[in-house]
């Protein structure tokens, strides 16, 4: 098996094309990227032509991590995207062109006693050693005329038969034909000493309970101080985010726009000025109930010339002075939104709107 891992960026939709000699691919974990943002973040999936699957979301503030179980050998690509302001990281592995356990269990071999035990810890021993490349049953093939009590096993090349030979001398000495082949023969002891031995058993056994609760204490006690190191780390990161949000600038203007920075990009990137053409993702709500109304998650970035009237009047001052990888949300009132009119069937009128918005490139 090789390890496959990818990470998906908003607005980067990433492509997985099978491959035969991978094999197919099998998806096990979904983590939510590090980031500030505190809205809800999903990863959804489009085969060929058929609609988007949401696969898994996240709510940053209670989980960060999916358990995932998918499995894809389609021909058709298979399209990974991010729904949402922040990135994700699936990891999982190619399971290869071995159909050996499928085959086993489409063929249901049916063979009972010491037959169908043989069989069992071959196929085990066989997928161990990773002798993946020539399926089980054409070993179990081998041995299908060779009687139960002759089946050679691979450690040693020993029958039954000949183990059952080599009890040791003082075992062989008692009574072994109602015994079952599988368990080991025990020494039966004389009545002389029979009350004796019990005693012992008793006393060995009040002594492995009181071992055994001392253990369960010891590993209580671990767990809850493994509990209290694990609250004081959540803390000690919980009040790390609030001292790194805290620098994040907001400004807010007369007319009732509110400008706030949610993360910053690096330091030399691109700015966008007016007359540049700015490529964003962005999610739009409503103020008054947090709807979504508009968003591009999951397509290709918005682009458009800043400053020149293209869109409305608080993109146009909000987004000035962002630099490339520079996330903000913007409040904006009616006046510099749709103003009294709205937007039939998405934004009622006099609407203030709320839009969250990640600058991609400039040019």
């Amino acid at each position: 098996m090789a390890f496959w891992g990818v990470h998906l960026e908003p607005g980067k939709p990433y492509t997985h094309r099978f491959d035969k000699t991978r094999g197919r691919l099998r998806i096990s974990q979904a983590t939510l990227g590090i980031g500030c943002s505190t809205e809800i973040a999903g990863v959804q999936c489009n085969v060929g032509d058929k609609s988007p699957v949401l696969l898994c979301a996240f709510l940053p503030t209670k989980n960060l991590s999916c358990p995932l179980d998918l499995m894809f050998e389609e021909e058709d690509d298979v399209v990974f995207s991010v729904r949402g302001p922040r990135s994700v990281y699936l990891t999982g592995f190619y399971i290869g062109n071995g159909r050996c356990e499928d085959v086993i269990e489409n063929k249901k071999v049916e063979v009972g006693g010491d037959r169908g035990t043989s069989i069992k810890r071959k196929f085990d021993a066989v997928i161990q050693a990773g002798e993946g490349k020539s399926c089980v049953l054409s070993e179990l093939s081998k041995d299908s005329s060779v009687p139960s009590t002759k089946i050679k096993h691979e450690n040693g090349g020993k029958s039954k038969s000949k183990k059952a030979n080599e009890v040791k001398p003082e075992v062989a000495k008692t009574d072994t034909m109602d015994q079952e082949p599988d368990k080991p023969e025990e020494k039966q002891p004389s009545n002389k000493n029979f009350v004796a031995a019990d005693d012992v058993a008793n006393e060995d056994h009040s002594e492995v309970k009181k071992k055994r609760k001392k253990r369960e204490a010891r590993e209580i006690d671990k767990n809850a101080n493994r509990e209290d190191e694990e609250k004081k780390v959540s803390t000690v990161e919980t009040e790390d985010n609030k001292a790194e949000v805290n620098p994040l600038q907001v400004r807010t203007f007369s007319n009732g726009l509110v400008i706030e920075d949610i993360e910053y990009g690096k330091p030399d990137a691109e700015i966008a000025s007016p007359g540049s053409k700015v490529s964003v993702n962005y999610i739009g709500k409503l103020k008054i109930n947090g709807r979504i109304f508009d968003s591009n998650v999951g397509e290709a970035p918005y682009k458009f010339r800043l400053g020149v009237g293209d869109v409305i009047k608080g993109w146009d001052v909000g987004i000035n002075g962002m630099r490339i990888g520079d996330k903000r949300r913007l409040t904006i009132p009616p006046s510099m939104g749709y103003g009294s009119k709205g937007v039939d069937g998405k934004v009622p009128q006099s609407a203030w709107l709320v839009f969250e918005i990640d600058l991609v490139d400039v040019r």
